[in-house]
């Protein structure tokens, strides 16, 4: 009989590596077995690596899987972003190809992918594998992130004062497109192009787990279980299974709590927790 698996899958980089990790500790609480899957990009930050090797050591229960090094041919100059959704996808073929070996092996309940993995939603729906999305943040952020795809083209970009446009989500305080993330208005960008497209796809997911629980967010909780903050698609099942506490949770803390009590100067917030992220 096959022992029963579940892969984790995060982006590059440690801050995305160690809310990964603890997700992997949640999941061996409850006895059930993890793999993490590691891409191995063409320079492995040293803080990834001396961060694994310490996990390795102290926790031997989950095990990391290195996946071959990438081989990228060269490319016009890109933003760190566009660098990475480039990377990621680049790295489908040798997912896929760990995953089918350790089918052999294992049954593979779930593949939990980072927010920016969403190429991977490819790959395991080619092999049939059940995929959850893991979202660091808390339920605030989440569902004023599920709209914007479909607000943006909305917005008049010709309108010098653009950002002032309010985002009006059920549940949630009123904000401006100003307070999130500044790609968002940075419209004919390849980086706003790959992002709006990360959101778009998190439909797609079987289900989506939130750090957070649900009685520090409940009205958030709620606008994203009723399909209050999406209304052209249905939203996957989430799951509260935080607060899973990282290097990153006083931010996130500040950030989410910002947005229950309603303050709108938010813009400078938001822009650290997604600089945060991409560290």
């Amino acid at each position: 009989m096959k022992d029963v698996k579940v892969v984790l899958y995060p982006t590059m980089g440690a801050s995305h590596m160690i809310p990964m990790v603890q997700l992997a500790k949640l999941f061996i609480n409850h006895r059930i077995s993890v793999e993490i899957a590691v891409i191995n990009p063409p320079i492995m930050p040293p803080a990834t690596t001396k961060f694994i090797s310490k996990v390795s050591s102290t926790n031997p229960e989950i095990s990391f899987n290195l996946l071959p090094p990438l081989s990228l041919p060269s490319q016009p100059a890109r933003t760190p972003l566009s660098n990475m959704f480039h990377t990621l996808r680049a790295n489908n073929t040798e997912l896929q190809s760990y995953l089918q070996s350790l089918s052999k092996t294992a049954s593979i309940a779930a593949l939990v992918i980072d927010f920016f993995c969403v190429d991977a939603l490819d790959v395991a729906a080619e092999l049939g594998i059940p995929t959850y999305i893991f979202y660091a943040s808390g339920a605030n952020a989440l569902a004023v992130y599920f709209p914007l795809p479909d607000l943006v083209p909305t917005w008049d970009r010709r309108k010098k004062d653009v950002g002032k446009t309010p985002i009006v989500i059920p549940g949630i305080p009123l904000l401006h497109v100003s307070d999130t993330p500044s790609l968002i208005l940075e419209f004919d960008t390849e980086e706003h192009k790959l992002f709006v497209n990360a959101l778009r796809r998190r439909t797609e997911a079987k289900g989506i787990l939130i750090n957070t629980f649900e009685s520090l967010e409940h009205r958030a909780v709620k606008t994203i279980k009723d399909g209050l903050c999406l209304s052209t698609r249905p939203i996957p099942p989430i799951y509260c299974v935080g607060p899973l506490v990282t290097a990153a949770f006083n931010i996130w803390c500040s950030f989410n709590m910002h947005l229950q009590k309603g303050e709108h100067r938010l813009g400078e917030l938001s822009k650290n927790v997604f600089s945060f992220s991409m560290n």
